[in-house]
């Protein structure tokens, strides 16, 4: 990995002949956190590919829309997929993708990607540990984990002179990006800038203190946008990993309300900040949208005009108009769940508050889960009882009731999917009393697929 040092190389604008080897590396942005990377060696790596609509249980869509899929971007060396999360490895994506190619995994304990691509039919896989960087096409490469106690991760690419920080949805302390920055000569960072989580647009609440929350929320994801770009002490900052919109009828109000910011926000809020980067100058913002190109020579090299991000909401409304019946088709696929739904949910339940009983009990709650739809129920978990319960049937004053479409309970239960991809969809509704984040019932939760309880537990 290329470290902090020496002498800086001049900025030589150089236009490259068609099929000949890059003098740097040149970085396609393909829509969301998805990109194409070119390296001067020849080698093309694709990062986290999600280039099939939708994800999410038929609720996430991009924005801006794709412009280039599987079958456009040619050759594949090798793909990095961060973590689990279906806009970061997408099984419709990656089914199009030739099963030798090389697929560049964190090593998480819990081989929760690992699963997915196995199960696609790839040959061979590099599992990557963290903080140990290796040689790939000529390049270095390190995989960095979060520093939460979640299945994610993040990498930095060095190549020839310059070095790439994808960060994703990787959640890093201000301690670790300080000490990226301070040990690494990052150029290109590709930095989150929105949020995608239920909270609180699912939420039950007064409508006046849900805008507010949002508004704030957004306010706070443009300032880490900016906070991160500083600590890496970049030379670039990509606003990335928040092209989405929720297109589907009954959620369209969530568009203008939710967590989604536009990277115009991003990009007047680092110019504001006078922040520097490492060769001392103010930080540039590259707003790429899909399709565009960049290189250090030759700048971006637009796919497509930019959108008028003055409009932002428009024109999702515009874009939702015209993919209704896709999104309508989407929808009516749903798996029915078999008859039994019911008892799935007890004894899923019931072995995962076994399985984590210390767990379970420090979380103290009472939770109602009201599935809706074919096979629906009324069950609850009730966590301040000693031993725990789990029966159907509702509970009195509970501390969380949980909305959620059987199709999606269905599919969560048999381990098709994980907590978070239902819980993101903004399909699910939540009534918590009080209102207050319950960590330990979410970690419960999460543990089944995506948490590693022995670091939760030793963390705290």
């Amino acid at each position: 990995m290329r470290e902090r040092g020496g002498t800086e190389a001049p900025t030589v604008k150089v236009d490259e002949p068609a099929g000949r080897k890059l003098p740097h590396m040149r970085l396609t942005t393909l829509g969301h956190a998805a990109a194409l990377l070119e390296l001067s060696s020849g080698a093309r790596l694709v990062l986290d590919p999600w280039l099939e609509d939708p994800a999410y249980f038929h609720s996430w869509w991009h924005f801006p829309p794709l412009r280039k899929r599987v079958k456009d971007l040619g050759r594949i060396d090798g793909v990095y997929i961060s973590h689990d999360h279906p806009d970061h490895c997408d099984p419709k994506t990656l089914a199009q993708i030739p099963r030798d190619t090389e697929i560049l995994l964190p090593a998480f304990e819990s081989e929760s990607t690992d699963k997915i691509v196995r199960e696609l039919g790839f040959r061979s896989i590099r599992r990557m540990p963290f903080r140990k960087p290796f040689e790939w096409h000529g390049a270095r490469m390190e995989c960095l984990k979060t520093d939460l106690p979640w299945d994610d991760s993040s990498i930095l690419v060095t190549d020839g002179e310059l070095t790439l920080y994808d960060m994703n949805d990787c959640k890093l302390h201000n301690s670790t990006l300080d000490e990226l920055g301070s040990k690494y000569r990052i150029d290109v960072a590709l930095l989150p800038y929105s949020g995608a989580i239920q909270f609180p647009t699912c939420y039950e609440m007064p409508a006046q203190a849900k805008l507010g929350l949002c508004t704030r929320r957004r306010a706070e994801h443009i300032e880490l946008f900016v906070d991160r770009a500083r600590r890496l002490r970049t030379r670039f900052a990509v606003p990335f990993a928040a092209g989405y919109c929720l297109p589907s009828p009954e959620q369209w109000w969530m568009n203008d309300i939710n967590n989604i910011n536009d990277p115009a926000q991003a990009k007047a809020a680092l110019e504001a900040s006078e922040a520097v980067g490492w060769n001392r100058e103010p930080i540039q913002c590259l707003d790429m949208n899909p399709g565009d190109r960049w290189t250090l020579g030759s700048g971006i090299e637009r796919d497509a005009p930019a959108p008028d991000w003055s409009r932002h909401f428009e024109l999702v409304r515009e874009h939702a108009k015209r993919i209704l019946p896709e999104v309508e088709a989407a929808r009516a696929s749903e798996q029915v769940p078999e008859p039994g739904l019911d008892r799935r949910f007890l004894s899923r339940f019931c072995e995962l508050t076994i399985q984590q009983k210390e767990l379970a009990e420090r979380a103290n709650y009472r939770v109602v889960f009201d599935v809706r739809g074919a096979q629906g129920f009324v069950g609850h978990l009730d966590l301040t009882a000693r031993p725990v319960r789990v029966e159907l049937g509702d509970l009195s004053d509970p501390n969380l009731r949980i909305r959620i479409p059987s199709t999606m309970f269905d599919a969560v239960l048999a381990g098709r999917v994980t907590w978070d991809e239902v819980l993101i969809s903004f399909r699910l509704w939540f009534d918590e009393r009080p209102p207050v984040y319950n960590e330990d019932w979410w970690a419960l939760l999460h543990s089944s697929n995506r948490l590693d309880p022995k670091q939760y537990m030793s963390r705290r």
